[in-house]
């Protein structure tokens, strides 16, 4: 797939054939800021920083990298979000490997104590371990959109209403110490990952990336 500007034609080039028209259902990004992760919306926990101006899988120079800080616990990026139990949700997220090569992409409830979640292996484009507690079936994949970005994909649905959709630095792909359904460990200031794109829609299945700006 290649990103496009609003109002064109959108071309499909994945099957390595003659390009298609890229038709999609209408959906909407239930992210209100889906690539500004220095926005007061995104809530930062034990991260040295958040900086902008890497080359996203668009070609500009609007990717981010967050970088962990030297605390023994969750490294994350948070963002409430307003859904509904037993409903499938989408979510999806653009990741760059960096000094660490893994990611979580998750959906909580307020307390943690319920969530869909999966790991990414941004080292070898291959899905890690599966990290749910009290969550429905669900489906994760990862795509591959060259120069080391990879599109992260869940659906899934909680018997409880979702109220964070949450990106996790991890250092492994399976195995990783958690707590609270997330992985956790002992940052060195220096563990970090390149992110674009964020998003979240009410549907059984991804498309493409829908901009949002608050």
């Amino acid at each position: 797939k290649r990103l496009n500007g609003d109002d064109t034609p959108r071309i499909d080039y994945t099957d390595g054939g003659c390009p298609v028209l890229l038709t999609e259902p209408q959906s909407t990004n239930l992210i209100i800021n889906s690539n500004d992760f220095n926005s007061t919306s995104w809530i930062k926990t034990a991260l040295d920083s958040v900086s902008s101006g890497f080359i996203s899988p668009d070609g500009e120079n609007n990717a981010f990298k967050i970088t962990d800080n030297t605390a023994n616990g969750i490294h994350r990026l948070r963002d409430s979000i307003v859904a509904a139990a037993d409903t499938d949700y989408a979510l999806s997220v653009f990741a760059k490997k960096g000094t660490l090569s893994n990611i979580q992409l998750a959906l909580l409830n307020t307390v943690n104590s319920q969530c869909s979640s999966r790991v990414f292996d941004l080292e070898n484009g291959v899905l890690g371990e599966a990290i749910n507690s009290t969550s429905r079936p669900q489906n994760s994949k990862i795509e591959d959109f060259g120069n080391g970005w990879y599109r992260c994909t869940i659906v899934g649905q909680m018997p409880t209403a979702p109220n964070n959709f949450q990106v996790t630095l991890a250092p492994l792909s399976s195995g990783n110490a958690t707590s609270g359904n997330q992985v956790t460990y002992n940052g060195d200031g220096l563990g970090e990952v390149q992110l674009y794109g964020a998003q979240l829609e009410e549907l059984s299945y991804a498309t493409s990336l829908i901009p949002t700006y608050g």
